[in-house]
């Protein structure tokens, strides 16, 4: 039976939504994650690393990187690297990195 353009099967199960809302992963370059997960660099150094990455500024962004920010900002959160976090909320414009919540885990 199809309803809506998808298709259900005999088991009442829901459709695969990734087709309707596909979702684009976003990767840190691999110079950010490594600097990232070394203990011997400071919160400026990792952001460093992602600047040297991306072409536009910290200060105006464009979306790509607001999403890199975004994605530097919950892997920082969940590496435990709050410095970094910090940092990040410091030097970007309010509401680039998203809220400070640790999810527990």
């Amino acid at each position: 039976m199809q309803s809506g353009g998808q298709r259900f099967s005999s088991s009442n199960t829901l459709p695969d939504f990734s087709i309707i809302f596909p979702t684009k992963e976003i990767a840190l370059p691999d110079e950010v994650q490594e600097s990232l997960h070394s203990q011997s660099c400071d919160a400026r150094e990792v952001v460093i690393q992602l600047q040297l990455k991306q072409a536009s500024s910290l200060e105006e962004l464009d979306s790509a990187t607001k999403a890199l920010i975004r994605c530097l900002a919950k892997k920082s959160k969940d590496s435990n690297r709050l410095d970094v976090f910090e940092y990040l909320r410091e030097i970007t414009p309010a509401g680039t990195t998203g809220e400070f919540v640790i999810e527990p885990g």
